[in-house]
């Protein structure tokens, strides 16, 4: 298992998302390289990759339980509120959905091509039933 963090590739992905977790002290790593990659190679885009490495943290964190020695305690409660709460703020930011083509020419390669399964039933914008009418009408 590794740990690297590079502040000048910051356009890395690795780097990057060390960098939105707070997770840049090789001292103490929250997660080793090997892992954020498993995350990158999952999940397209910054923020959903964040999401699952905070996830991944919150797993290992929450596991744990408060210990105190002499005039020290450890308590990982804050930690995992805070990736909780990191997590819900880049779930928020993650990317909006696909629902499909927006091009007309698109469209049209769509309705061509013969291998792509077509719909069992299709509805235009004109075709819905008058208000108030009735299916035996």
């Amino acid at each position: 298992m590794s740990f690297t963090y590079d502040k000048s590739k910051l356009d890395q992905s690795l780097y990057r998302i060390r960098l939105e977790l707070g997770d840049t002290d090789s001292d103490r790593p929250l997660l080793q390289d090997e892992e954020i990659n498993l995350s990158i190679s999952l999940h397209s885009g910054l923020h959903k990759q964040v999401v699952h490495c905070c996830e991944l943290i919150i797993a290992r964190f929450s596991s744990k339980f408060k210990r105190t020695m002499e005039n020290y305690a450890e308590d990982p409660t804050s930690i995992v509120k805070f990736f909780t709460s990191l997590a819900e703020k880049h779930s928020s930011k993650g990317g909006y959905p696909w629902v499909g083509g927006i091009s007309k020419e698109e469209k049209t390669d769509i309705e061509d091509d013969t291998d792509l399964t077509k719909p069992f039933f299709t509805r235009g914008i004109n075709d819905n039933p008058k208000s108030g009418s009735t299916e035996s009408d």
